[in-house]
């Protein structure tokens, strides 16, 4: 029998190293806090992780992006909830699905009613400023509410303005006079985007040919795709440097010590993988909707975060850094729990597609991209049928139009070429996995 003394010392040293857990657990969790920051979210559409020097260091795509890595947390298997630019930004704004909002196609709308994380940070005193030179987050589609001011200038085809997106953006900080109140700023630069490269350096490719290339029913050729592709890098190379050049102006502003930065995507692109080339809204294969997710503190804690997550947790994410009380509505779990065990729980990533012939007809129309917008196209109308996608590391199920499901393995694959089909031999525990990965997948609506 144990004595009585031994047995009091025993209690006393288990609850000792229980306080001391839980208060080193409370010191890491606060270590990510940062009251009466400022908030800047920088989205750079079509920015697929895949071919960025942060995620394949093989690449010269994005060396700044991967200088960020020693000071930023980065989550390796960030997921979008859909493919295209507005339905994405709409979950990235609300925590929530787009088929849940009756997010569908190009002209469907939020509610007025939909709380977005713009709205909560203004209520919360919080100066809040957009600037996109797209113009799919619109006026009509309800993005803007709880933006004091929204600035959105699509641009011609084959120009670019990235310097003057981020130089203006840059030009409202500046403009600020209250410099006590935080501030909530969206940076939506659409370089990334058909035509690709520049004339200059050789890369240039316009969105006639990207169309003529698509509209093969054989697919893109090795030398097309890698034609396309090297004009996609050089855009990427551009982002870059705007990039790099942006964290220099607010480096010598002395906004980088009470700022939170994002920096993330709306989608990816596809080059050749799966039968087209720069088109991603409806497909989602890996390379379409695998983004990066960079979330950089004032006190730059480095650490890279394993376990798939979904762009809609950042409105959850940001209330929970920001020590602001937590919005119901906000469904996207809070990811600082993640940066807390530098692992993401087991939990499934869901997306879908829209109607995609009628988005990109909308998206070339409106920002004259195209002087024959059907040219862009792929013809047909299997291939922009609805879509949906279910992931849980490292396992992708996919669900096509003819209710087809098709399951992947991602890190043994990545560009998915080898479909395992419905019975694969698995672990037991693989199996459960699946099986709970493919019934979820199952559940997303079609409408």
């Amino acid at each position: 029998m144990i004595p009585r003394a031994v047995f009091i010392l025993i209690i006393l040293v288990g609850v000792g190293v229980a306080l001391t857990t839980l208060l080193n657990r409370a010191a890491v969790s606060n270590s990510f806090s940062c009251k009466n920051c400022n908030v800047i979210v920088i989205s750079i559409e079509n920015l697929g992780a895949k071919y960025t020097s942060l995620f394949d260091p093989t690449l010269d795509t994005t060396p700044f992006l991967a200088s960020l890595a020693d000071q930023s947390i980065v989550f390796d298997h960030a997921y979008v909830q859909a493919p295209w630019d507005f339905a994405s930004h709409v979950s990235m704004f609300t925590g929530r699905y787009p088929w849940d909002l009756g997010i569908w196609t190009d002209k469907d709308a939020i509610a007025s009613s939909t709380l977005t994380i713009a709205k909560v940070l203004r209520a919360s005193g919080y100066d809040t400023a957009a600037f996109s030179n797209t113009a799919l987050p619109s006026q009509a589609y309800r993005v803007r509410a709880g933006f004091d001011e929204f600035v959105s200038k699509p641009v011609p085809a084959g120009t670019s303005d990235i310097p003057k997106i981020f130089t203006e953006a840059t030009s409202w900080l500046s403009a600020r006079t209250d410099t006590q109140t935080p501030f909530f700023l969206f940076i939506h630069p659409l370089e990334v985007f058909i035509p690709y490269g520049s004339r200059e350096s050789g890369t240039y490719v316009s969105s006639s040919e990207i169309g003529a290339i698509n509209s093969q029913a054989r697919g893109p050729t090795r030398e097309e795709a890698a034609r396309s592709l090297a004009g996609y890098k050089e855009d990427v190379r551009s982002v870059d440097t705007a990039l790099k050049e942006f964290f220099g102006r607010l480096a010598a502003s002395g906004l980088r010590s009470n700022t939170v930065v994002i920096i993330t995507s709306g989608a990816g692109a596809e080059f050749g993988e799966h039968g087209s080339v720069g088109l991603h809204a409806f497909s989602l294969y890996n390379e379409s909707i695998h983004v990066p997710l960079m979330i950089i503190l004032p006190q730059k804690t480095a650490k890279r975060i394993g376990g798939n997550v979904e762009l809609r947790s950042l409105p959850a994410t940001l209330l929970d850094i920001l020590n602001l009380p937590e919005e119901p509505a906000f469904e996207g779990a809070s990811l600082v729990e993640a940066m807390r065990t530098e692992t993401a729980p087991q939990s499934i990533s869901m997306a879908q597609t829209g109607e995609t012939r009628s988005h990109f007809l909308s998206v070339y129309l409106q920002n004259s991209m195209a002087t024959s917008v059907q040219s862009v196209l792929i013809p047909g109308g299997a291939r922009f049928a609805r879509t949906a996608s279910a992931v849980s590391w490292p396992w992708h199920a996919l669900r096509t139009p003819d209710g087809g499901v098709h399951l992947y393995r991602i890190d043994t694959d990545p560009s998915e070429q080898q479909d395992l089909g419905l019975h694969p031999v698995l672990s037991p525990k693989d199996k459960k996995l699946v099986d709970e990965l493919v019934v979820k997948l199952l559940l997303i609506p079609s409408q």
